[in-house]
């Protein structure tokens, strides 16, 4: 089952989709950030099917703490916050059809994803506060 969070203008459309598919996929609409990590921890995966510019992608760092993988499109500094993590998690293109492949076979296990400890450490040694602290300090003391 696909369960859809957010809002955005393909809301309509996605409705749409999934009812005429007789799927039972969910819109789920906005989630609070009080119940993202339980979100999360109920995922198999996440997935970031960006198209267009994307920072640093906080919803990457959120999942692997939450010991979900995370697969992401290769842009702007998506494919940074899991590459190191393993190189699979990022989709070979935008679109469906690099999408739609990678999500099957990472659900199939022809891609191996890390496991949820893996995820969980990794997203603790990369993107802990006082690991980022250490990090911004670093520069500016360079910088000095």
């Amino acid at each position: 089952v696909l369960f859809i969070a957010g809002r955005g203008p393909l809301a309509e459309e996605l409705q749409a989709r999934i009812e005429a598919s007789g799927a039972d996929d969910r819109l789920l609409g906005f989630v609070p950030d009080d119940d993202l990590p339980l979100a999360y921890r109920a995922a198999t995966l996440s997935a970031v099917p960006t198209e267009t510019l994307e920072g640093f992608g906080l919803i990457t760092a959120e999942s692997l703490a939450a010991g979900t993988p995370v697969l992401v499109t290769p842009v702007g500094g998506l494919p940074e916050t899991v590459r190191d993590l393993s190189p699979a998690l990022v989709f070979d293109g935008v679109g469906p059809a690099p999408i739609a492949d990678r999500l099957a076979a990472a659900l199939l296990g022809r891609v191996e994803v890390p496991d949820s400890e893996t995820c969980r450490c990794y997203a603790r040694s990369r993107f802990a506060w006082e690991t980022v602290a250490q990090r911004t300090r670093s520069v500016y003391e360079e910088l000095l």
